[in-house]
C-alpha cells in the first residue's frame, strides 16, 4: 500500500513541482504509514526508481545518446538505469527519514503485559 501511494503521489508531484520536491511525498507518507525502516526504504526506493526510470525511458532521445557519449557509456539505456538508481536512492532515503522522524517525535506504545493466573 505504501509503495502504491508513493508511486502515484510522486508521479503527480514530479509533473507539477520542482524535481527536489518529489522527496517530500515519500517522507510524509512513510511518516504516516511505514511499519519498519526496511519497509519504508524499499517502498520509497522502488516507487521513485520506477517513476524516474520510466520518465527517463520515455524521454530517451538523441540528447540522451549524446549525454551517454559524454560519460563514456555504451548506450543511452545506461543513463536510464543510473537515473532510476539515483531516483530510488532519493525515494528510499526520504522514506527512511520519514519513518525515523515518526519514531523520534511520537511516543512509542509500551507492550501490554499479559497477566497470567497461577
Amino acid at each position: 500500500m505504501l509503495f502504491l501511494l508513493i508511486l502515484f503521489i510522486s508521479t503527480y508531484v514530479q509533473y507539477t513541482l520542482p524535481w527536489w520536491s518529489v522527496g517530500i511525498a515519500p517522507l510524509a507518507l512513510a511518516f504516516w504509514r511505514a511499519r519498519s525502516g526496511r519497509h519504508a526504504f524499499w517502498s520509497g526506493f522502488g516507487a521513485l526508481a520506477l517513476v524516474w526510470g520510466g520518465l527517463a525511458l520515455i524521454r530517451t532521445d538523441e540528447l540522451a545518446d549524446r549525454m551517454a557519449a559524454v560519460f563514456n557509456l555504451p548506450g543511452s539505456i545506461w543513463l536510464v538505469v543510473i537515473t532510476a538508481f539515483v531516483g530510488g536512492l532519493l525515494g528510499g532515503l526520504s522514506a527512511w527519514t520519514g519513518y525515523w522522524f515518526r519514531r523520534a517525535l511520537l511516543p512509542q506504545r509500551a507492550p501490554k503485559k499479559v497477566e497470567t493466573s497461577a
